[in-house]
């Protein structure tokens, strides 16, 4: 092992003076220091520990083992013993109690055996006589007492024995591990003195943060050998000078460096170069200390000097690597840096962004990149071995854009359509490719699984639709009806029709046992974007460019009627059991009735069973962003934001306003009614049904995003950009409880159906689930979160048909964040797996420019 001190110098003597220094002394240490007497070579001094150990048997556990079996014996004859003692004792004693019980009785039976003395024979009489008139009774009386007395002084005799002996054994035993604790404390308190890591990064909080930024750029230009030797140089106050303008301080820029050798001194033999901070078993630690040093602009700027100095010093990678984890978790802005020749391992750096940052002949073994954004990002010459990425982003075989999605109603496969003529059929538990799909000479605008999830449908836009066996990945049947452009086809819940809508404003149902065109419906004047079956099949959707919306009887195939104030095409439909919700800006109240809120400050009032507006209400002067019915569905409160920002109450019945409740300062996110609808919650206040303001809750810092009531009405759970999550008693209006966890804005907050969980959602890309009880999160490895979850998230993979046009953005949903490469520049290098699979392909498939 080289010198810390001077890297390129072997270790060659320790020292054993009783001073405290680094022991462990190569060449130029003694050159430096001068020759100490109190040096030894490093291979004598192995054989003086050898010799001590040996001397004291310490190596030897032969005594030790003696000794334990020894006392283990003594513990087990003396358990016999006393077992054997208890039970003759308990003999005795029972035998003692019996007869005095025994005698007792004969006495009274005496007494009672006869009604008649007469009748009493002369034996009898005489002890009846000596009873009443002699001394046996009295003669008894003492003498079981006297038993009695002297059973109750052995008996306090022998507890006080026990007592007194166990006393004393008890305190000798505390008095042997006082003294192992001691020596334990002791040595806890010079390891932990070693260990306080926050402690040593602390030291740096009076340092400017630019000054690490220049203490980089030097040693990059620099390239020292040894790095502590050279920030420990004479001249390096001089040298760095160079890189500094003239306001900096003398004395200051000596002192920043001798904290900065201090610090990297005590880190180099700390847990955090030489274990992995981003396992499991040190998660609570890397919690502790990132909420201390977080907001800390000079100790993160220190943190990217350790990562730098990988590229510099081996001896500090694992350190390095920690801390680029570190900055990761902290979500610190790395996008657009230089991290060229940085040496990172046994770490994970997921849901990391280094968009257009430079990775040039970096290293990279044993790390965790899922997640990662490489936008842009410079890869040149780089070593990347035994990485790990999520599986499921390694198998791409569309070669454009998606233009349609479809999960099969099993839950098993996801059909995917794309602008470059095919279909792309996947495994949802594996990520892998079961079949690509060919056949069209067209983009594939929509794709749809039969009820059974053996067919699939396409449409493309050629205005040809396609059916296919799904487990065979054949082409079953091509329907031909002179059709332009499909945009939309669904299967009926029964699976023996299929409805298409596309560009010549027309409605087709296909047979799909004969494969035959069935009828045709040519009602709308635009072209048709969205169909969907009611669950029993009896009616159909549909919804034009125009935002037109009609519902037809399937039997009669005539129109039941159109809703059509929407001025845009409406892309997403959802059927309850017994009503059609059509969803833009809306909410549904438990009677069937809809209502809309649009960007002009409008509300509209649907019956669903009908299809007939009931009201249009106005009264918010701003776009309406919330709306919430009460249970009896009587009342409909809306609120609104930008210069209005206010709440309104409203007649279901009558489209009236009942009233304006009190204007916030800010928009009205969300609202909530409790279940008995005595309770409005809005933002962060709560507001009775008396229309007047119950509390206002202050807590959080930030803008309230969503509240939450719990089913039995005693909880109120609010959502902000504080990053928090508060509790509060809706009795009193105090706060319970406040959750940390998440890192972002907290969008999402609903309680489990008995109310002892939460979950909520954040744009830090993390669902986390509460345990209400303890108010702490519960991890994935808890076996209750697999249920928590399964009881609380949105069923997604229900019924979901998913259909868009070219203008319209992909929302990506998923439980692990997605690895980018968009644009990356890739010169050479090696980019192997842990499975030794060159993964140079998936950075291709994901944009990635690769020059061999």
């Amino acid at each position: 092992m080289n010198c810390f001190y001077h890297a390129r110098r072997e270790i060659t003597l320790i020292c054993y003076a009783s001073h405290k220094c680094q022991r462990k002394l190569c060449v130029e240490c003694i050159q430096e220091q001068g020759l100490n007497h109190q040096t030894m070579l490093i291979e004598t001094f192995q054989e003086k520990v050898k010799q001590k150990l040996k001397e004291h048997m310490l190596k030897d556990p032969n005594e030790l083992n003696k000794c334990r079996t020894s006392f283990k014996s003594m513990l087990s004859e003396t358990e016999s013993m006393l077992k054997k003692i208890w039970e003759e004792l308990s003999q005795s004693i029972k035998q003692i109690y019996d007869w005095i019980e025994q005698e007792n009785k004969s006495y009274i039976d005496l007494i009672n055996k006869y009604s008649n003395l007469a009748e009493s024979s002369y034996t009898d009489l005489e002890k009846l006589v000596q009873i009443v008139y002699g001394k046996t009774l009295n003669d008894w009386y003492v003498e079981k007492n006297n038993i009695l007395m002297e059973l109750q002084k052995h008996k306090n005799c022998w507890n006080q024995e026990i007592k007194t002996y166990c006393q004393k054994l008890d305190k000798k035993i505390k008095d042997i591990i006082a003294s192992i604790n001691k020596l334990s404390q002791q040595e806890d308190l010079v390891q932990n003195q070693k260990e306080d890591l926050f402690g040593s990064l602390a030291s740096l909080k009076n340092i400017d943060a630019k000054f690490f930024i220049v203490i980089i750029e030097m040693l990059k230009k620099e390239k020292p050998s040894d790095i502590l030797y050279f920030l420990s140089k004479l001249d390096i106050q001089k040298l760095l000078n160079q890189y500094l303008d003239k306001s900096y301080n003398v004395n200051g820029v000596k002192n920043n460096i001798q904290h900065i050798v201090t610090v990297i001194k005590n880190i180099y033999d700390h847990d955090f170069n030489k274990k992995d901070y981003s396992t499991q078993k040190f998660r609570q630690t890397k919690q502790r200390l990132i909420g201390k040093i977080k907001k800390e602009a000079n100790i993160i700027g220190f943190l990217k000097i350790l990562v730098n100095l990988t590229s510099i010093d081996e001896n500090l990678i694992q350190c390095g690597s920690n801390s680029l984890h570190l900055l990761v978790q902290m979500k610190v802005d790395l996008t657009q840096q230089s991290f060229q020749n940085i040496k990172i391992k046994n770490t994970s750096l997921n849901g990391g962004s280094f968009a257009e940052c430079n990775f040039s002949c970096s290293k990279f073994n044993n790390v965790e990149i899922s997640g990662i954004n490489f936008n842009g990002a410079k890869l040149f010459h780089c070593e990347w071995k035994n990485f790990k990425i999520d599986q499921q982003y390694q198998q791409v075989y569309h070669d454009s854009g998606i233009l349609s999605q479809c999960f099969s109603p099993d839950g098993s496969k996801l059909a995917s359509g794309s602008w470059d003529n095919t279909i792309c059929l996947r495994d949802i538990k594996t990520g892998k490719i079961i079949s690509l799909l060919i056949g069209h000479n067209s983009p594939i605008y929509s794709v749809c699984f039969s009820p059974d999830s053996t067919i699939l449908a396409s449409g493309s836009q050629g205005g040809s639709i396609r059916l296919w066996d799904v487990k065979t990945g054949q082409e079953k049947a091509k329907l031909d009806g002179d059709c332009n452009c499909v945009y939309s086809v669904t299967f009926s819940p029964d699976g023996l029709t299929l409805a298409s809508g596309s560009q010549d404003n027309c409605i087709r149902l296909w047979d799909i046992r004969k494969h035959q065109l069935k009828s045709k419906l040519d009602v709308h004047s635009n072209f048709v974007y969205l169909l969907k079956f009611n669950p029993d099949g009896t009616t159909l959707v549909t919804s034009n460019l125009n935002g037109n919306i009609c519902l037809w009887d399937i039997r009669t195939r005539k129109k039941k009627f159109i809703l059509n104030s929407y001025h845009d095409a409406l892309f997403s439909v959802w059927f309850s059991p017994d009503d059609i919700r059509a969803f833009y800006s809306v909410c549904s109240s438990p009677d069937g009735t809809i209502a809309f809120g649009s960007y002009y400050g409008t509300i509209c009032l649907w019956d669903a069973k009908t299809g007939l507006q009931k009201f249009q209400l106005y009264g918010h002067r701003s776009t309406v962003y919330s709306l919430c019915f009460t249970s009896d569905s009587k009342i409909l409160a809306s609120g609104s934001g930008s210069e209005d920002n206010s709440i309104h109450l409203w007649d279901v019945n009558t489209g009236k306003k009942k009233s304006e409740l009190i204007r916030h300062n800010c928009t009205v996110y969300s609202l909530c009614f409790s279940r008995d609808g005595t309770a409005l919650a809005s933002v962060a206040v709560i507001i009775l049904f008396a229309e007047k303001t119950k509390f206002q809750l202050f807590g959080h810092i930030g803008t309230v995003y969503q509240v939450c009531f719990s089913n039995d009405g005693s909880l109120l759970a609010s959502g902000s950009d504080d990053e928090t999550i508060r509790l509060w008693d809706v009795k009193s209006g105090q706060q319970k409880a406040k959750l940390d966890g998440h890192s972002g804005t907290v969008y999402s907050v609903r309680f489990s159906a008995d109310g002892t969980s939460l979950i909520s959602s954040s744009d830090d890309e993390l669902i986390c689930l509460w345990d209400l009880k303890t108010n702490e999160e519960i991890q994935s490895t808890d076996n209750r979160y697999k249920d928590l979850f399964t009881q609380l998230e949105t069923p997604l993979l229900q019924h979901n048909i998913l259909s868009v046009a070219t203008n319209i953005p992909f929302l990506f949903i998923s439980q692990s964040q997605i690895f980018q490469a968009d644009e990356a520049q890739i010169v050479k290098g090696e980019f192997f797996n842990y499975e030794g699979i060159d993964l140079r392909p998936l950075l291709k498939s994901k944009g990635s420019y690769i020059e061999q």
